[in-house]
């Protein structure tokens, strides 16, 4: 795990300029999302409805009373699900900043909606820590994968994956389940 950390530590400071991207692309995102929540809050309010209709969130709902483990697992598979997406996006060039962007928006617009109806938001924080470092870990890579792709072609690619691609993918893995463990304590508590 050390080594990871270390493969993954050296790559991020040799792209401090795509690592700082990714987190403006994060904030423009949550900052649009808390905006448009502002402005236009019957959007929001319609958006939050959508949400709540959603058969797999109101399955996760369900299971955080009945199934705890289970629902730590469908939080878990969703956020690894969204980091792969975002991650092999990376070959569609720019597929990573539209993933990030639009979900920092939901970010923001369900945080400024909540916030808005009184919900405590520091309730988001613990599992927050670890989810939202996995998710820019995640877009990281797959801006990387873009680099990569772009500038050095197949040879720079199969050294990535070689070298460090799983390096990053263990650390986002262990980070997404610490999220998920959380989410679901948080989530239990809340629903009782």
């Amino acid at each position: 795990m050390k080594q990871d950390m270390k493969k993954m530590l050296e790559v991020l400071k040799k792209n401090k300029i795509l690592a700082f991207s990714v987190l403006v692309l994060f904030f423009l995102g949550v900052l649009f999302g808390i905006i448009v929540n502002s402005a236009f809050p019957e959007i929001s309010e319609n958006f939050i409805a959508q949400l709540e209709e959603n058969p797999q969130i109101q399955t996760i709902m369900r299971n955080f009373q009945e199934k705890p483990l289970l629902a730590s697992f469908q939080i878990f598979s969703n956020n690894f699900f969204v980091s792969l997406l975002i991650i092999f996006s990376g070959f569609l060039v720019v597929f990573p900043a539209l993933i990030l962007f639009s979900n920092s928006f939901v970010i923001g617009i369900v945080s400024a909606f909540a916030r808005a109806k009184g919900a405590n938001l520091f309730l988001l924080l613990p599992h927050g820590i670890f989810e939202l470092p996995a998710i820019l870990l995640a877009s990281f890579v797959g801006f990387y994968i873009t680099k990569l792709m772009l500038l050095e072609g197949k040879k720079g690619l199969k050294k990535f994956f070689k070298k460090q691609f799983f390096s990053f993918l263990l650390v986002i893995i262990i980070l997404l389940i610490i999220a998920a463990i959380i989410e679901t304590i948080v989530g239990y508590r809340l629903s009782l």
